[in-house]
Protein backbone atom coordinates (compact mmCIF):
# COMPACT_ATOMS: atom_id res chain seq x y z
CA UNK A 1 0.00 0.00 0.00
CA UNK A 2 1.54 3.24 -1.13
CA UNK A 3 2.10 6.14 1.26
CA UNK A 4 -0.77 8.47 0.07
CA UNK A 5 -2.81 5.54 0.56
CA UNK A 6 -2.35 5.48 4.24
CA UNK A 7 -3.10 8.93 4.89
CA UNK A 8 -6.13 9.48 6.93
CA UNK A 9 -7.23 12.19 4.30
CA UNK A 10 -10.48 12.08 1.82
CA UNK A 11 -8.97 11.15 -1.86
CA UNK A 12 -9.99 14.33 -3.11
CA UNK A 13 -7.92 16.18 -0.62
CA UNK A 14 -4.93 14.25 -1.55
CA UNK A 15 -5.33 15.44 -4.87
CA UNK A 16 -5.50 19.01 -4.48
CA UNK A 17 -3.17 21.32 -5.69
CA UNK A 18 -3.06 25.17 -4.71
CA UNK A 19 -5.21 27.48 -6.84
CA UNK A 20 -3.52 29.99 -9.22
CA UNK A 21 -4.30 33.60 -8.02
CA UNK A 22 -2.84 37.25 -7.63
CA UNK A 23 -1.89 38.97 -4.68
CA UNK A 24 1.69 36.85 -3.87
CA UNK A 25 3.59 39.39 -3.66
CA UNK A 26 5.55 38.24 -0.62
CA UNK A 27 6.24 34.90 -2.67
CA UNK A 28 7.18 36.63 -5.60
CA UNK A 29 9.95 38.75 -3.24
CA UNK A 30 10.89 35.31 -2.03
CA UNK A 31 11.33 33.29 -5.21
CA UNK A 32 13.18 36.29 -6.68
CA UNK A 33 15.31 37.65 -4.24
CA UNK A 34 13.24 40.98 -4.27
CA UNK A 35 12.24 43.20 -1.34
CA UNK A 36 8.16 43.58 -1.27
CA UNK A 37 8.30 46.97 -0.51
CA UNK A 38 10.45 47.41 -4.24
CA UNK A 39 8.21 45.70 -6.15
CA UNK A 40 4.99 47.28 -8.02
CA UNK A 41 1.97 45.33 -7.28
CA UNK A 42 -0.20 44.54 -10.36
CA UNK A 43 -1.56 40.81 -9.95
CA UNK A 44 -4.51 42.30 -7.55
CA UNK A 45 -7.40 43.62 -8.87
CA UNK A 46 -7.91 46.60 -6.05
CA UNK A 47 -9.40 50.27 -6.24
CA UNK A 48 -6.69 52.29 -7.85
CA UNK A 49 -7.81 55.55 -6.17
CA UNK A 50 -6.70 53.02 -2.86
CA UNK A 51 -8.79 53.15 0.47
CA UNK A 52 -10.79 55.61 2.12
CA UNK A 53 -8.14 55.69 4.69
CA UNK A 54 -5.54 57.85 2.03
CA UNK A 55 -8.70 60.34 1.40
CA UNK A 56 -8.80 62.98 4.03
CA UNK A 57 -12.62 63.62 3.21
CA UNK A 58 -13.07 60.46 4.12
CA UNK A 59 -12.78 61.47 7.76
CA UNK A 60 -11.70 58.67 9.02
CA UNK A 61 -9.30 57.73 11.52
CA UNK A 62 -7.22 54.34 11.35
CA UNK A 63 -5.93 55.42 14.70
CA UNK A 64 -9.17 56.13 16.22
CA UNK A 65 -10.39 52.24 14.23
CA UNK A 66 -7.70 50.07 16.12
CA UNK A 67 -7.87 51.79 19.68
CA UNK A 68 -12.05 50.99 19.23
CA UNK A 69 -10.79 47.75 17.97
CA UNK A 70 -8.40 46.72 20.97
CA UNK A 71 -11.11 47.75 23.25
CA UNK A 72 -12.46 44.57 22.63
CA UNK A 73 -9.55 42.14 22.35
CA UNK A 74 -10.21 40.48 25.78
CA UNK A 75 -13.45 39.60 24.49
CA UNK A 76 -15.29 36.64 22.01
CA UNK A 77 -16.80 38.74 19.01
CA UNK A 78 -20.44 38.83 19.16
CA UNK A 79 -21.19 35.82 17.02
CA UNK A 80 -24.46 37.17 15.53
CA UNK A 81 -21.93 40.31 14.08
CA UNK A 82 -25.28 42.75 14.21
CA UNK A 83 -23.31 45.59 13.59
CA UNK A 84 -21.66 44.61 10.51
CA UNK A 85 -24.90 42.91 9.62
CA UNK A 86 -26.50 45.97 9.76
CA UNK A 87 -23.33 48.59 8.33
CA UNK A 88 -23.52 46.06 5.05
CA UNK A 89 -27.34 46.16 4.47
CA UNK A 90 -27.23 50.30 4.72
CA UNK A 91 -24.19 49.92 1.99
CA UNK A 92 -26.71 47.98 -0.26
CA UNK A 93 -29.29 50.77 0.60
CA UNK A 94 -31.70 48.09 -1.13
CA UNK A 95 -34.12 47.21 1.43
CA UNK A 96 -32.39 44.36 2.86
CA UNK A 97 -32.02 43.52 6.25
CA UNK A 98 -29.53 41.90 8.71
CA UNK A 99 -31.36 38.86 8.26
CA UNK A 100 -30.15 38.67 4.42
CA UNK A 101 -26.67 39.40 5.34
CA UNK A 102 -24.11 36.72 6.01
CA UNK A 103 -20.62 38.03 7.04
CA UNK A 104 -17.06 36.41 5.63
CA UNK A 105 -13.38 36.27 6.17
CA UNK A 106 -13.12 37.30 2.99
CA UNK A 107 -14.76 35.97 -0.85
CA UNK A 108 -12.93 32.13 -0.09
CA UNK A 109 -14.54 31.95 3.24
CA UNK A 110 -17.83 32.73 1.96
CA UNK A 111 -17.61 30.34 -1.11
CA UNK A 112 -16.52 27.80 0.66
CA UNK A 113 -19.28 27.82 3.51
CA UNK A 114 -21.76 27.93 0.14
CA UNK A 115 -20.18 24.82 -1.02
CA UNK A 116 -19.86 22.77 1.90
CA UNK A 117 -23.44 23.66 3.03
CA UNK A 118 -24.87 22.88 -1.02
CA UNK A 119 -22.37 20.28 -2.22
CA UNK A 120 -22.94 16.23 -1.74
CA UNK A 121 -19.65 13.98 -3.04
CA UNK A 122 -19.90 13.94 -6.60
CA UNK A 123 -22.67 16.46 -7.08
CA UNK A 124 -21.99 18.58 -10.11
CA UNK A 125 -21.12 22.25 -10.22
CA UNK A 126 -20.72 24.64 -13.33
CA UNK A 127 -18.06 26.72 -13.31
CA UNK A 128 -17.65 29.18 -16.62
CA UNK A 129 -14.02 29.70 -18.08
CA UNK A 130 -12.15 31.42 -17.28
CA UNK A 131 -13.15 32.97 -14.06
CA UNK A 132 -12.06 33.21 -10.28
CA UNK A 133 -10.16 30.30 -9.64
CA UNK A 134 -10.96 29.80 -5.88
CA UNK A 135 -14.99 28.17 -7.13
CA UNK A 136 -13.29 25.19 -8.73
CA UNK A 137 -10.84 24.96 -5.57
CA UNK A 138 -13.55 25.05 -2.75
CA UNK A 139 -15.99 22.85 -4.45
CA UNK A 140 -13.17 20.53 -5.00
CA UNK A 141 -12.52 20.57 -1.08
CA UNK A 142 -16.37 19.83 -0.84
CA UNK A 143 -15.66 16.83 -3.24
CA UNK A 144 -18.10 18.25 -6.50
CA UNK A 145 -17.87 17.21 -9.85
CA UNK A 146 -16.65 20.44 -11.70
CA UNK A 147 -17.58 20.70 -15.20
CA UNK A 148 -16.39 23.31 -16.96
CA UNK A 149 -18.53 25.68 -19.51
CA UNK A 150 -17.45 28.27 -21.65
CA UNK A 151 -18.33 32.03 -20.63
CA UNK A 152 -20.09 32.67 -23.62
CA UNK A 153 -22.22 29.60 -23.08
CA UNK A 154 -23.39 30.82 -19.73
CA UNK A 155 -27.17 31.85 -21.19
CA UNK A 156 -27.67 29.13 -23.59
CA UNK A 157 -27.64 26.19 -20.67
CA UNK A 158 -30.28 23.53 -21.76
CA UNK A 159 -32.61 22.63 -18.82
CA UNK A 160 -30.88 19.42 -18.75
CA UNK A 161 -27.32 20.82 -18.38
CA UNK A 162 -28.59 23.06 -15.54
CA UNK A 163 -30.76 20.95 -13.50
CA UNK A 164 -27.79 17.95 -13.55
CA UNK A 165 -25.62 20.63 -11.40
CA UNK A 166 -26.02 21.79 -7.84
CA UNK A 167 -24.48 25.37 -8.14
CA UNK A 168 -23.61 27.31 -11.44
CA UNK A 169 -21.05 29.89 -10.68
CA UNK A 170 -21.44 33.19 -12.98
CA UNK A 171 -19.10 36.12 -11.69
CA UNK A 172 -20.34 39.83 -12.50
CA UNK A 173 -18.08 41.18 -13.86
CA UNK A 174 -16.00 38.58 -14.31
CA UNK A 175 -12.41 37.97 -13.03
CA UNK A 176 -10.38 38.29 -14.96
CA UNK A 177 -11.89 39.34 -18.35
CA UNK A 178 -13.97 42.16 -16.64
CA UNK A 179 -17.10 41.29 -18.78
CA UNK A 180 -20.12 42.94 -16.72
CA UNK A 181 -23.35 40.99 -17.56
CA UNK A 182 -26.81 42.89 -17.71
CA UNK A 183 -29.01 42.94 -14.90
CA UNK A 184 -31.77 41.20 -16.88
CA UNK A 185 -29.60 38.44 -18.30
CA UNK A 186 -28.50 37.49 -14.89
CA UNK A 187 -32.29 37.58 -13.61
CA UNK A 188 -33.61 35.65 -16.90
CA UNK A 189 -30.75 33.23 -15.89
CA UNK A 190 -32.10 33.12 -12.33
CA UNK A 191 -35.18 32.44 -13.25
CA UNK A 192 -34.10 29.29 -15.22
CA UNK A 193 -32.12 27.97 -12.16
CA UNK A 194 -35.25 27.98 -9.95
CA UNK A 195 -37.34 25.80 -12.47
CA UNK A 196 -34.07 23.43 -12.73
CA UNK A 197 -33.75 23.77 -8.31
CA UNK A 198 -30.14 24.57 -9.38
CA UNK A 199 -28.44 27.51 -7.00
CA UNK A 200 -27.09 30.57 -9.34
CA UNK A 201 -23.90 31.64 -7.16
CA UNK A 202 -23.50 35.14 -8.32
CA UNK A 203 -20.08 36.97 -7.73
CA UNK A 204 -20.80 40.68 -7.75
CA UNK A 205 -16.61 41.53 -6.06
CA UNK A 206 -15.87 44.13 -8.37
CA UNK A 207 -19.63 45.18 -9.30
CA UNK A 208 -18.90 48.52 -7.19
CA UNK A 209 -15.24 49.23 -9.50
CA UNK A 210 -17.83 48.57 -12.35
CA UNK A 211 -18.95 51.19 -15.05
CA UNK A 212 -22.30 50.85 -14.19
CA UNK A 213 -22.86 49.34 -10.51
CA UNK A 214 -26.31 49.28 -10.56
CA UNK A 215 -26.23 46.25 -12.25
CA UNK A 216 -26.39 44.19 -9.85
CA UNK A 217 -29.24 41.83 -8.50
CA UNK A 218 -28.60 41.92 -4.63
CA UNK A 219 -32.21 43.19 -4.52
CA UNK A 220 -33.77 40.24 -6.06
CA UNK A 221 -32.96 38.15 -3.18
CA UNK A 222 -35.89 38.33 -0.93
CA UNK A 223 -38.15 36.02 -2.23
CA UNK A 224 -35.59 33.47 -4.22
CA UNK A 225 -34.19 30.64 -2.39
CA UNK A 226 -32.11 29.49 -5.10
CA UNK A 227 -29.95 32.94 -5.80
CA UNK A 228 -26.94 33.57 -3.15
CA UNK A 229 -24.79 36.73 -3.87
CA UNK A 230 -21.20 37.26 -2.92
CA UNK A 231 -19.83 40.84 -2.15
CA UNK A 232 -16.10 41.29 -1.57
CA UNK A 233 -15.13 44.52 0.26
CA UNK A 234 -11.07 44.52 -0.30
CA UNK A 235 -11.33 44.93 -3.99
CA UNK A 236 -13.78 48.32 -3.37
CA UNK A 237 -12.13 49.73 -0.77
CA UNK A 238 -8.22 48.88 -1.67
CA UNK A 239 -8.07 46.58 1.88
CA UNK A 240 -7.27 42.95 0.97
CA UNK A 241 -5.48 42.84 4.16
CA UNK A 242 -8.14 43.01 6.02
CA UNK A 243 -10.23 40.33 5.32
CA UNK A 244 -13.62 41.15 4.82
CA UNK A 245 -16.47 39.70 2.73
CA UNK A 246 -20.21 38.99 2.93
CA UNK A 247 -22.80 37.02 1.31
CA UNK A 248 -26.47 38.12 0.56
CA UNK A 249 -29.46 35.90 0.23
CA UNK A 250 -33.01 34.95 1.13
CA UNK A 251 -33.98 35.22 5.11
CA UNK A 252 -33.96 31.14 4.56
CA UNK A 253 -30.74 30.30 3.33
CA UNK A 254 -29.05 32.88 5.11
CA UNK A 255 -30.20 31.97 8.63
CA UNK A 256 -29.14 28.23 7.64
CA UNK A 257 -25.94 29.77 6.48
CA UNK A 258 -25.31 31.72 9.87
CA UNK A 259 -26.35 28.97 11.25
CA UNK A 260 -23.38 26.57 9.73
CA UNK A 261 -20.35 29.16 9.17
CA UNK A 262 -18.04 28.94 11.69
CA UNK A 263 -18.21 30.88 14.87
CA UNK A 264 -16.27 33.93 15.63
CA UNK A 265 -15.13 33.88 12.21
CA UNK A 266 -14.84 38.15 12.34
CA UNK A 267 -12.35 39.22 14.48
CA UNK A 268 -12.46 42.80 16.17
CA UNK A 269 -10.23 44.47 13.80
CA UNK A 270 -12.26 43.41 10.68
CA UNK A 271 -15.76 43.86 12.09
CA UNK A 272 -14.66 47.19 13.39
CA UNK A 273 -13.18 48.47 10.30
CA UNK A 274 -16.15 47.59 8.49
CA UNK A 275 -18.31 49.20 10.65
CA UNK A 276 -16.41 52.34 10.29
CA UNK A 277 -15.75 52.03 5.97
CA UNK A 278 -19.39 51.36 5.68
CA UNK A 279 -20.66 54.66 6.75
CA UNK A 280 -18.64 56.38 3.63
CA UNK A 281 -20.39 55.71 0.52
CA UNK A 282 -18.28 56.11 -2.73
CA UNK A 283 -19.54 57.43 -6.14
CA UNK A 284 -16.61 56.99 -8.95
CA UNK A 285 -17.17 59.97 -11.64
CA UNK A 286 -15.62 57.89 -14.99
CA UNK A 287 -14.24 59.81 -17.58
CA UNK A 288 -14.39 58.44 -21.40
CA UNK A 289 -12.82 56.30 -22.30
CA UNK A 290 -10.96 54.81 -19.27
CA UNK A 291 -9.88 57.81 -17.47
CA UNK A 292 -11.54 57.84 -13.99
CA UNK A 293 -11.52 61.05 -12.31
CA UNK A 294 -11.85 62.14 -8.28
CA UNK A 295 -13.30 60.08 -5.40
CA UNK A 296 -16.45 61.98 -3.69
CA UNK A 297 -16.83 60.67 0.05
CA UNK A 298 -19.77 61.02 1.49
CA UNK A 299 -21.99 60.35 4.62
CA UNK A 300 -24.17 57.39 3.84
CA UNK A 301 -26.56 59.10 6.83
CA UNK A 302 -26.84 61.78 4.09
Amino acid sequence: MSQEKQLPLKENIIELACPSHGGLIREMADKYGIPASEMLELSASLNPLGSPFDHPLGGLDLDSLLEHAMERFGQYPDNRYLEFRKAAARFLDNGLSVENIVPGNGSCEIIRLVAEAIVDQGDIVLIPHPTFAEYEQQCNVAGADVRYIGQDDIFDLSDDVLGGAKILFVCNPNNPTGKLHKREDILSLAKKCVSNNTLLFVDEAFIELADDPSQTITDTVIDNDHLFILRSLTKDFAIPGVRLGFGVASKTIANALNIARLSWNLGSIPEVTWKVVATVRILWHHARPLKMTVIILLSASQ
